[in-house]
């Protein structure tokens, strides 16, 4: 099996893992980081919300040299200081314009696993490797990705065979070739990003494992529409090959439980896995329920133990919307008075300058679908919540597979049931203690979104 987490870490860049400013917060920040993996040691690990800059028309697939590429490479050399030199760093590449731009961090453990593409590098852009093209790869050599990937001849039979890891790249331009005119596909506008594919080889399972990694940009439409055009990326709209595994990860911007209450063809998940078979790994619905897709009924139970967005907080003026205040003697639908897990410190917001705590924020995931040879199911999918620690326990969905354990990181932990707002001083040292840096404020300052790990 090989273990993927997946970390949307709020614009992460540079300053992330090494502020001038904030020396010993950044470092606080690095060894969060790194207690993340080192719980349940991933084999690839998934960064999304990479830094890009402004940059202008034409960049999708060339190198991202700004401060998240930095951040990225600097991320890298302390895993390799701290875990050993087989961990590598698929060099990122810019994707979205106009404001959306961004990249994808996806490192690696070379080890287990050989990086085969699916593009090459031909010095300028990732180019789909054609014999044409194939004469063009080159490594990364004079750019600051130098030594990111390993030389190792690619040797399994594949489009990038004989070339070397250092050569080759992720994959952000999609063309359907379905019909008779292959045409672009957008996500859903040419200037909003596209999902990263990279594709590698698996020693251990003699398998392929293609993940794409998604940030789609936000909106109410935009972001549906963004995730049902992966429904034309070819990858996808055809059966995996046999001795493959395919995984979607990332931040989809749609709410599960507000999808699932669509009709069909308006819900963006919907084709995705009825018509192209992919399994959600967390689902608004229960695990028993899963096979009725078509009459799928969510389960607000489950709510708490589905989101994955943080509710804001300022760890220096100690101000912001988290709280650890659970649901008694507050409003049913209050988001910062709510049940465990999630209590008041997860959601989502909106409103008026998008400042009003709501119950929304089941907004990144991950999908996995095999091959008749490649193995699976995926086991142990965990939301990995260091605030009161994972697994949850009480989940309703009974039928689910136990996850990874990871352990509460905050110095003063919550009781199980959280807190009561009692309105006293004594509440407010509570509100004030829970936002503390060495609480919910390293988590929350690290990032406003949990990791999500799952065993492929």
């Amino acid at each position: 099996m090989t273990k993927i987490v997946y970390w949307n870490i709020n614009k992460f860049g540079a300053n992330k893992v090494q502020d001038s400013k904030y020396v010993t917060h950044s470092a606080t920040r690095l060894m969060y980081i790194e207690y993340i993996l080192a719980a349940n040691m991933p084999d690839i690990f998934v960064i999304v919300e990479v830094c890009a800059g402004r940059q202008g028309e034409g960049r999708d697939g060339r190198l991202n040299d700004n401060g998240g590429a930095q951040g990225a490479i600097d991320l890298l050399d302390y895993f390799r200081s701290r875990f050993g030199d087989h961990w590598c760093l698929v060099p990122t590449l810019y994707t979205g314009t106009r404001g959306y731009e961004e990249s994808v961090a996806v490192f690696y453990n070379s080890t287990n696993l050989m990086f085969v593409g699916p593009d090459v590098w031909d010095g300028q852009q990732a180019v789909t490797p054609t014999p044409e093209n194939r004469q063009k790869a080159t490594a990364y050599t004079d750019t600051m990705w130098e030594g990111t990937l390993p030389n190792n001849e690619i040797t399994v039979v594949c489009p990038t065979q004989g070339l070397n890891e250092s050569q080759v790249a992720g994959k952000v331009t999609w063309i359907n070739n379905e019909n008779e005119e292959a045409m672009y596909v957008d996500f859903p506008n040419p200037e909003n990003r596209k999902p990263l594919l990279t594709q590698f080889y698996d020693r251990n399972a003699d398998r392929m494992i293609r993940v794409f990694s998604v940030h789609t940009s936000p909106g109410a439409l935009t972001a549906g529409e963004g995730v049902d055009q992966m429904n034309n990326i070819e990858e996808i709209f055809m059966e995996s090959p046999a001795n493959t595994v395919d995984v979607i990860v990332g931040d989809f911007n749609v709410d599960t439980f507000n999808a699932f209450d669509l009709p069909n063809e308006e819900n963006p998940y919907y084709h995705l896995m009825k018509h192209n078979e992919f399994v959600m790994a967390f689902p608004p619905f229960l695990t028993e329920d899963a096979a009725n897709l078509d009459n799928i009924a969510t389960d607000d139970d489950l709510i708490p133990y589905r989101l994955t967005h943080l509710l804001s907080c300022n760890w220096e003026k100690l101000s912001g919307k988290a709280t650890p205040f659970n649901a008694e003697g507050a409003a049913e639908d209050d988001a910062t008075h709510n049940v465990p897990p999630r209590l008041g410190y997860m959601g989502n917001t909106g409103g008026k300058n998008y400042q009003v705590p709501n119950s929304s924020g089941a907004i990144d995931n991950i999908f996995t679908r095999y091959g008749a040879a490649a193995g699976g199911p995926a086991k142990k999918p965990t939301i990995i919540n260091t605030t009161v620690g994972s697994p949850y326990a009480n989940e309703p969905d009974v039928e689910r597979d136990r996850g990874f354990k990871y352990k509460v990181t905050l110095a003063n932990k919550l009781p199980d049931i959280g807190y009561k707002d009692t309105g006293t001083a004594q509440s407010k040292r509570m509100l004030k203690q829970f936002r503390d840096w060495n609480n919910y404020g390293e988590i929350y300052n690290t990032s406003d979104h949990v990791p999500l790990i799952i065993d492929i």
